[in-house]
């Protein structure tokens, strides 16, 4: 169950051409490189199959890839996101640059809402968290968002209802 690699260097040896083998346990690298394949399908089933929205940006705000949930709680279909940066959805877009500052200073910021456009111009509530993973050029922000409007709306309606009246308004 072992598998071993070959190398073969041909040498002139006193005048006589002879081919020198020599041979190396591999087991290892393969069972290796096995698991990595496992745990990467495993990321991407986790990635795609996610109930909550799924994004990954570069520290300007570059999406760099999101899953389908993520992609039709905003209304767009799956290639539409491609290319576009993160800040340009934000309701507020001073709010992207805020969080920004704030998740380079602690590297993970939880539970924050946040209102991003949807595609037919209407805004979204959402939930998320942000974590800041790697440095420098190849630094990426892992963000994942849950749909939260329904709740916002129902607030609203308790605040509103709070301070008017029902049959007058």
């Amino acid at each position: 169950g072992r598998r071993f690699e070959r190398y073969s260097i041909g040498r002139n040896v006193e005048g006589t051409d002879v081919r020198v083998w020599s041979f190396r346990d591999i087991t290892a690298r393969f069972q290796a490189e096995r698991l990595l394949r496992d745990s990467e399908l495993r990321y991407r089933l986790l990635f795609e199959q996610n109930a909550a929205g799924v994004c990954v940006t570069t520290t300007e705000g570059a999406i760099v890839d999101y899953n389908m949930t993520f992609a039709t709680m905003l209304g767009y279909a799956r290639p539409d996101l491609e290319g576009v940066n993160l800040g340009d959805l934000y309701a507020r877009p001073k709010e992207r640059n805020e969080l920004a500052t704030l998740l380079f200073d602690c590297r993970a910021l939880n539970s924050v809402e946040i209102e991003l456009k949807r595609k037919d111009g209407s805004n979204a509530w959402l939930l998320q968290n942000l974590v800041l993973v790697g440095d420098g050029a190849d630094a990426r922000i892992h963000t994942t968002l849950v749909d939260i409007s329904d709740r916002k709306r129902a607030e609203e309606q308790i605040e509103f209802h709070a301070y008017h009246d029902v049959l007058t308004g």
